[in-house]
């Protein structure tokens, strides 16, 4: 992946965002907004926008580029990233988001959760092609599998480079993911519940269910009354 240093402009309605981008960048508080607003007000945006050559989508910036649309700013400097396939750009996009130093645990564990995704899907799609995997990647030269068994465990040690998470709270993020339970973690990208209270509240909605008997299988003739 290259970068091409020379600054252009565009409009704000030439640049383009994608929703599948917009899903894994964490929603800013209220307050994060209104300093971020008041500071772009002041003294402009100091950082270019990145674009990529590859899907022209906005890569990078997010937050800027939505509080410059309320400062009503009609151009924003913006400099082209390349990228080699799509997966490449999205993992970008991840890597970039993860690196902020203020995510919650929730979104710090999100964000490594996927990125490891992101690597196998990458791992599986250069063999494919067989395209050489670069010196500086720790997986190079390796067969798929060896690098899907590595991979496996990656989140949790991710967390371990991570100052917003640890790895305990690493498996917790991994629980409620694997769970799918969409109300926790729409609650969790909003910032409603911590990732201890969302694990507290699965692990009673998996008792809850645990207490319900089952329904008996097989076919009756008779109905049972309780008349207790």
């Amino acid at each position: 992946m290259k970068t091409k240093l020379t600054y252009q402009t565009l409009k704000a309605s030439e640049i383009k965002t994608s929703p599948k981008y917009i899903k894994e960048i964490p929603r800013q508080t209220q307050e994060e907004r209104k300093t971020m607003l008041e500071s772009v007000i002041q003294r402009g945006i100091d950082k270019p926008l990145e674009i990529s050559n590859l899907t022209s989508l906005l890569v990078d910036e997010f937050e800027r580029f939505t509080v410059g649309k309320l400062a009503n700013f009609d151009e924003f400097q913006i400099v082209y990233k390349d990228f080699e396939s799509e997966l490449e750009e999205f993992q970008y996009v991840v890597n970039n988001t993860r690196c902020r130093r203020n995510l919650t645990s929730w979104w710090a564990g999100k964000l490594n959760h996927l990125d490891v995704e992101l690597q196998k899907k990458l791992a599986k799609q250069r063999q494919k092609t067989g395209k050489k995997i670069p010196e500086s990647n720790e997986v190079q030269k390796e067969t798929l599998s060896q690098i899907c068994n590595k991979v496996k465990g990656r989140s949790v040690e991710l967390a371990t480079k991570n100052k917003n998470i640890s790895p305990r709270t690493q498996s917790s993020v991994e629980k409620i993911l694997k769970s799918n339970d969409k109300e926790l973690i729409k609650k969790l990208d909003n910032h409603e519940i911590t990732t201890h209270k969302a694990e507290i509240l699965l692990v009673q909605k998996e008792n809850a269910k645990k207490l319900i008997p089952p329904l008996p299988k097989g076919k009756f003739n008779h109905i049972v009354t309780d008349n207790g």
